[in-house]
């Protein structure tokens, strides 16, 4: 399995030297004691919700702790994410085999599929037919009307006009698309010793969870349990998504590319100590799309040095509250809509 390939805009002069300064500043350093500290809170905490479960069958409860569980479950999928984007390891080898192994048995999806489509993110940040993240039917901006992708070429005219109220309803359902994805990839060819190792892993995830679930609660119970837990860990993984590009400036795969757009296309959230918890540090995602490479818990410390870098060099370094990004992505929806 891949790390995310080094795109051409990395060579760029102007770039390098900010390569050079964050790495004197020691930015780029892996945090092995971090990620570990992260690991036993992410674990511990799966453990513990699963254990709950086990002391009763109050309904109630049991979505309260769905809802709880989804916190954890979240931050396994950032450890994923970190982990395939080659933050954690220096060695490529670990790189490769955690990547393997956490997304399919902890976070219960693929990772290479997940992988290869968020690869392709990177190196087409908000392009309107390349970023696989936009394809879905809603329309963000005017560029995007005139060359749709594969999916808005079938969008009915009539749904898409209310694309700035379903946008935020699918949130819930985002764990479901990927599930689907999942069984997709697996199931598509060619067939590869990769897919069947994730395929063992998830199965196993599958099994014991739902055996144990279901084992403790019941149908009923367990059926509360796993939508509610599968609702809010779709909300929580698109509320930190949605606010990091949508909404923000457009391209076309004809412009070239350079790492000016990572930057243009990218919206930070205000940093607090609230919203580094819920967000998991993407919400400096434009430290995160300069170096992708860069520990979570690095992005904050390099906040300061890459505004400078990007304010010195003519670029907007924009950054909003998480509540004021929805709303930018509300209004971009509703201004971008198809008129009836």
């Amino acid at each position: 399995m891949k790390q995310v390939a080094v795109p051409e805009w990395t060579n760029d002069a102007e770039y390098q030297k900010l390569v050079g300064i964050v790495k004197g500043e020691g930015f780029l350093k892996k945090t092995p004691l971090h990620y570990v500290i992260f690991s036993i809170v992410i674990f511990g905490g799966l453990g513990l919700s699963l254990y709950f479960l086990t002391l009763t069958n109050n309904p109630w409860l049991v979505a309260l702790i769905a809802l709880l569980a989804a916190f954890p479950r979240t931050w396994s999928g950032y450890l994923g994410h970190d982990i395939a984007h080659g933050a954690v390891f220096s060695s490529k080898e670990f790189t490769e085999a955690g990547t393997l192994l956490i997304w399919p048995l902890v976070v219960g999806i693929s990772g290479k599929r997940w992988q290869s489509k968020h690869n392709t993110h990177h190196d087409h940040v908000n392009c309107v037919t390349c970023d696989p993240d936009l394809y879905f039917p809603a329309f963000f901006s005017q560029k995007q009307w005139i060359k749709k992708n594969f999916i808005q070429k079938f969008s009915p005219d009539f749904l898409v006009r209310f694309q700035h109220i379903y946008f935020f309803l699918l949130f819930p359902f985002l764990i479901v698309s990927f599930l689907i994805e999942t069984v997709l990839y697996l199931f598509s060819k060619p067939f590869t010793t990769d897919k069947l190792i994730e395929g063992i892993f998830l199965a196993t995830h599958y099994i014991v969870v739902y055996s144990f679930v279901f084992n403790a609660l019941g149908i009923v119970n367990g059926l509360i349990f796993f939508v509610v837990h599968a609702m809010a860990t779709g909300t929580m993984l698109s509320l930190a998504f949605a606010p990091n590009h949508k909404g923000q400036a457009m391209y076309d795969c004809t412009e070239t590319f350079t790492w000016k757009h990572q930057v243009i296309a990218t919206r930070n959230l205000t940093p607090s100590p609230v919203t580094d918890f819920l967000y998991g540090g993407l919400n400096y995602q434009i430290e995160h799309h300069l170096f992708p490479y860069m520990s979570r818990f690095n992005l904050g410390k390099s906040r300061k040095t890459i505004r400078k870098f990007c304010l010195d060099s003519g670029l907007p370094y924009y950054e909003t509250t998480p509540l004021e990004s929805l709303q930018e992505i509300y209004k971009s929806l509703k201004v971008n809509k198809q008129l009836s």
